[in-house]
């Protein structure tokens, strides 16, 4: 598979945390440390078939990334903006890049 530099975007991923709120529960939080990276993104495949069955998902997207970036199911994922608005929910490697499966954070 070719990658092209033009056509990848900087993205910044951030490291899942869970902290205690004032009531004691515990909230998903992402670290302020951002690691940069470049990535290809692609809308993610399949999801028509389950609108066609009147199953609903969450917005999904598929990022192509080189093979040493460190990302884990669970981190956040900035887009174009400085809070992560998209989660890694699945990470494949290969020997020259790995894909990351997104999800976009609602609220």
């Amino acid at each position: 598979m070719r990658f092209h530099e033009r056509t990848r975007r900087t993205i910044a991923i951030a490291a899942r945390q869970v902290r205690t709120d004032a009531l004691g529960a515990r909230v998903e939080d992402f670290s302020a440390a951002r690691v940069q990276a470049r990535a290809n993104l692609y809308p993610a495949a399949g999801a028509l078939a389950r609108r066609e069955a009147g199953l609903s998902d969450g917005q999904q997207m598929e990022a192509i990334l080189p093979a040493d970036v460190q990302i884990a199911p669970g981190d956040g994922v900035c887009i174009g903006s400085d809070a992560p608005n998209w989660r890694c929910v699945e990470v494949r490697r290969w020997p020259g890049h790995c894909a990351a499966r997104l999800e976009r954070i609602e609220g």
